[in-house]
């Protein structure tokens, strides 16, 4: 048995390359993870199936604009 060290597969390095991957690397990646019972990076991980919702794309959009997305919380809370 060989004893394997994932530390390089969660990686801020291995993240950057796997967020501008092809998606057929994204796939040999997994399935060679997933074979091996080896846990699967975030930026590796499967994307939801089908186009994404406007409330999942502005919530993303928040995520990366904490101010913005603060004052439109803000603002919904009169309604």
């Amino acid at each position: 048995m060989t004893t394997v060290d994932d530390g390089v597969m969660h990686s801020p390095a291995m993240t950057d390359y796997l967020n501008t991957a092809d998606r057929r690397i994204l796939i040999g990646v997994r399935l060679t993870l997933e074979t091996l019972g080896i846990r699967v990076p975030d930026a590796a991980q499967r994307r939801s199936p089908g186009r994404p919702t406007a409330k999942s794309i502005l919530r993303h959009y928040h995520a990366d604009h904490e101010v913005e997305g603060e004052m439109h919380r803000l603002r919904n809370l009169g309604r």
